[in-house]
């Protein structure tokens, strides 16, 4: 057997591998050449290369998609003809992704695999993977799958495990990013006197209405730390707002002079209702060290990143930061992009290097950084005067 990446000479026997093995969610031949071409994957295969000329040549195939910027993979998907099973072609071939993932220095593999699939189950479990999520009626033909996680490297062990994650909430809309993370870390942080709206899509546009700065470089305008903490404290959660410097937010790449008048106007404005609310706004650097501290003290915390080490757009971009360890911290990123192929199994609680970390909460020339900490307050929201 040799093993190799596909080329697009390849997708005719893949399309047969494919219709060999899988009665529905099948890959077609645009999705197999999209896949060869994309840089955030790679197609390995294992041929027998002792076979006849019209045999068939490729026993197996393994996809392995990679989350840029992150520590996180995803076995998009693995095969095997019937010829060839039985006889150690996906394990040959699971090994051989993991191994290409661990030389990217991407320590965290996920796969999304059917429940009833017995023998890939006992594969992947025999393999090191583990139980994240229940997948209720996610396939086709509306069987449950099953979510599974690895740690490529031994010596790691993440202290609170990613089945432990409060349920995730992805964007409906390019510009709610802040209201979506919002919308997770306010799930997490309430209790019996502070209880967070429900995760939809009309409480997600509310929040994006009371928090947007009406203006942004393009587009619609999204949320400043100070919108967003407001938004929260209206709704009984205390609120505090860090930030590396006393400016107007994404105001540098705004040209338009109206534009820039009319962001200066909300930012004060904010600023104003934030010391009435009695919210503070510090200017605190975001090391690690201070973060962690603030995850320990009980707050929720919501980061403005730049997704340039994501997918290569110099963007403002919130995301809830889940928890940390030693070595990783640990974001859920609203924004699914299709564009990149991601699932919800991309962007919940995906692994970040710490020095990743610190390198995208810094945004645009003057390196801009900001966050938000939410927790529970004493009072209910009932009792507080509304904005």
């Amino acid at each position: 057997m040799n093993c190799r990446l596909a080329t697009l000479n390849d997708v005719p026997e893949l399309v047969a591998l494919e219709l060999a093995c899988f009665a529905g969610d099948r890959l077609t031949a645009r999705r197999f050449r999209h896949f060869i071409r994309v840089g955030h994957g790679e197609l390995w295969l294992l041929e027998n290369t002792k076979g006849q000329q019209h045999e068939q040549r490729i026993a197996g195939y393994a996809l392995v998609l990679f989350h840029r910027g992150t520590s996180l993979a995803r076995l998009y998907s693995i095969a095997v003809h019937p010829d060839f099973q039985g006889q150690g072609i996906a394990r040959r071939l699971l090994n051989k992704v993991e191994q290409v993932a661990i030389g990217r220095g991407v320590f965290f593999m996920r796969l999304e695999v059917r429940k009833d699939n017995l023998p890939a189950l006992t594969m992947y479990r025999k393999a090191g993977y583990c139980d994240i999520r229940t997948l209720m009626a996610y396939y086709e033909d509306g069987s449950d799958g099953l979510r599974l996680e690895k740690h490529l490297t031994p010596d790691h062990s993440p202290t609170t495990p990613s089945s432990q994650t409060p349920a995730f909430y992805a964007q409906t809309t390019p510009f709610t990013c802040g209201p979506a993370a919002l919308l997770m870390a306010m799930q997490a942080a309430g209790n019996s006197q502070c209880v967070p709206p429900r995760l939809s899509p009309i409480e997600e546009i509310n929040l994006w209405r009371e928090a947007t700065t009406v203006y942004l470089t393009t587009g619609h305008g999204g949320c400043s730390a100070h919108g967003l903490a407001l938004a929260a404290a209206k709704r009984g959660f205390e609120a505090e707002v860090w930030e590396s410097e006393a400016s107007v937010p994404f105001l540098d790449g705004v040209r338009d002079e109206h534009k820039r008048a009319v962001m200066e106007l909300v930012h004060q404005d904010f600023l104003q209702r934030c010391e009435v609310e009695g919210i503070a706004v510090a200017q605190q650097l975001l090391q690690p060290e201070t973060l962690r501290e603030a995850l320990d003290a009980g707050w929720q915390v919501l980061l403005l990143i730049s997704t340039y080490r994501l997918n290569r757009n110099k963007a403002p971009h919130w995301v809830w930061l889940v928890r940390m360890d030693n070595e990783f911290a640990y974001i859920n990123d609203p924004d699914v992009d299709d564009v990149l192929d991601q699932a919800v199994i991309d962007n919940h609680c995906v692994p970040l290097a710490i020095e990743q970390l610190a390198a995208m909460c810094r945004y645009g020339q003057r390196r801009y950084a900001s966050a938000v900490l939410i927790k529970a307050g004493e009072d209910s929201p009932n009792d507080r005067q509304a904005l």
